[in-house]
Formats: C-alpha cells, structure tokens, sequence
C-alpha cells in the first residue's frame, strides 16, 4: 500500500469532487483514478460511490478514513520533525548523574530549555561505574561524572568533589582524620559506587594509619544514620547533604582529599542538541578555569 494513493484517498474524501481534488494533488483526473482504483483493489472494495452529479464515501470509506488521515499526517510531519532534531530543537537526551552536579543539573536543564523547550531530557541517576556502562552500550547519551574518561572519550571537566568526615556528635573534638583511627567507620560497598569506594581505599591508605572496623554501607543516607546514632563515623562526598543535629562535618583536605567531576561521552557530541547542553553545562560549571 503506497502513501500516495492513501493520500488521494484521504484529499478526495475532503474534496468529493475529482477535479478539485486532482488540482490539488497536481495530478491529472485520470491519474487520480488510477490510484484510487489501485487502493481500491488492495482493500477489496470500493471507497467511493461515483455518480454523474456527485462523489461520496461508501460505508468502507467512512470506516477508514480516520486511520488514513492519521497515517498521511503523520507522513507528513516526518521531514518536519528530522529537521528540528537535525537542528537541535527536538529528540531526547539521556543524562547519567551522581550526587556531586545534583546542583548544577538542574540549573543546567533550565537554562538549556529556555531554548530548546521541545527536547526532552531524561535523568538517570547512577554511580560513575554503571554510567560508563550505559554510556558505552548506549543506554546514555551523556554522563557527569568522575574523571578521568576512558582514553579516547570526549569529556570536560565541570567541577571538584571532595570527602568530608561525618562524625557522631558526642566524639570529642578532632581536626585530623587520624584522630579517628580508633573509631569504627563505615563506607559504602563496593558494587554500590566502585570508583568511589576504591577512592576512599587510597586516601586511607595513604595516610599510614590502620582504620577500625570497616563496616559496609548500603547507600549514604544509613551512614549519616549511624554516626547521628553514635555507631560509627563515615566518609561521603561533599556533595551529599547533611542535616542532622546528631552529627558533625568535619572537611577534609589534600590532593587525595579530592576529584575532579565532568562530563564525558564515547565520541564527541554531534547531536545539536547535546552539543548545545554540554556548552549550557559548561558555562555554568563551578570548575576553575
């Protein structure tokens, strides 16, 4: 079944006059049968009652019409909607995040937007290790995440995370991590958030002090619950708020103390539009530049 005879189908129907309805069509009258009557014999019965005087639908007509408008307009709107996604102004971004950009993203989505309101954006939040995954089995069109990228990605620094020390509130007063060698201290497990459990690993190794009781957390959140009850003391990522009165922060630094996050995809952005939301990214980034 060709388009163009739906299409005849569909504008005579409008019309019910051969004349007008060829006129618009730019076909001749008998060009306008022939596809008719090419429809007609692949539906197995007539779509029009023809009669000196006048055109009308038959019963099979009426019945298909809708169906038939519905699949001319959709035709219809294909070339218009591959030149906006061509252009950038409609499709759909897939975003990977963490907890370090939950700020910057959604001033990001905002602004970006307010340009390009028909692109729809959908959020994926997900460790750095499960978004290099989705990015390279494209499941993701982009992630914001830890630096460094795999060799070869394309990716753009965005800003620095750094640990901080959650502490229950009755510990006594402490200005050093090493203080705390005797606590017990729980950390994320492993297969939650591999990059940054093995981070955590590095840091306290290299300070050359044995740590107490590794207990493993399931998510952030049960460690900010055990240092508010006193069981234990953790580590998190700045970026995950804290606001609870059983608790202290205590900031840590050095070069081990930090991360670089940023944006990052397996080739460099040709999409319009995900060009255009990397550039948004950007500028609004808190990295230092």
């Amino acid at each position: 079944m060709e388009l163009r005879d739906l299409r005849a189908f569909v504008t005579l129907s409008e019309q019910l006059h051969f004349g007008q309805a060829a006129q618009r069509l730019s076909l001749t009258q008998s060009a306008l049968s022939k596809q008719l009557k090419r429809l007609e014999a692949q539906l197995g019965a007539p779509l029009f009652e023809r009669s000196p005087g006048s055109t009308r639908l038959t019963a099979l007509g009426v019945a298909l019409l809708d169906e038939a408008r519905v699949l001319v307009e959709r035709s219809e709107r294909l070339p218009r909607l591959a030149q906006e996604v061509l252009a950038g102004t409609r499709g759909t971004l897939r975003i990977g995040f963490g907890a370090p950009v939950r700020l910057l993203l959604p001033q990001a989505i905002a602004s970006f937007r307010q340009h390009h309101p028909e692109v729809k954006i959908t959020l994926h939040d997900l460790s750095t290790h499960h978004q290099l995954r989705a990015l390279l089995e494209g499941e993701l069109d982009l992630g914001c995440c830890r630096l460094p990228a795999p060799r070869g990605w394309f990716f753009r620094p965005l800003l620095h995370s750094h640990l901080v020390a959650v502490l229950p509130a009755d510990y006594p007063a402490i200005n050093d991590i090493t203080g705390l060698a005797a606590y017990p201290l729980a950390i994320l497990r492993r297969d939650k958030a591999p990059a940054f459990h093995d981070h955590l690993l590095h840091y306290l190794a290299q300070l050359g002090t044995p740590f107490a009781h590794l207990d493993p957390l399931s998510d952030f959140t049960a460690g900010i619950t055990m240092a508010a009850a006193g069981i234990a003391w953790t580590l998190l990522p700045s970026s995950i708020p804290v606001d609870h009165p059983g608790v202290k922060i205590l900031p840590l630094t050095g070069p081990d103390a930090s991360w670089p996050i940023g944006l990052m995809c397996p080739a460099e952005p040709r999409s319009p539009a995900l060009i255009a939301f990397c550039d948004t990214l950007q500028r609004l980034a808190l990295y230092p530049r």
